[in-house]
């Protein structure tokens, strides 16, 4: 049962993409770093580490006071611009 919590959590594929020593994001590396300490010894049952002392806690993934981001009507329009964008050059550079 526990092994089967393992194989679900977040950060696993990010895990084993360092163990391939692929490149990470930031992300990537905070999910990987996550996984790890998970792996390590914390609670199968509990998302959340609460190793309020660690420097990635505030970007864990199951932080229960992390604050999501809202964008607004303009930011959502600017991203969908540079979507396009750049779907149209990747398109007209094949």
């Amino acid at each position: 049962m526990e092994d089967e919590k393992l194989i679900a959590r977040r950060g696993r594929q990010e895990y084993l993409k360092f163990l391939k020593q692929e490149p990470l994001t930031y992300k990537s590396a905070v999910l990987a770093q996550c996984y790890i300490c998970y792996i390590e010894g914390a609670d199968a049952d509990k998302l959340d580490c609460s190793n309020s002392h660690c420097p990635l806690y505030s970007f864990m993934p199951y932080n229960p006071a992390k604050i999501k981001r809202i964008l607004t009507v303009e930011e959502k329009a600017k991203i969908r611009e540079r979507f396009i964008k750049s779907i149209q050059n990747n398109y007209n550079n094949s």
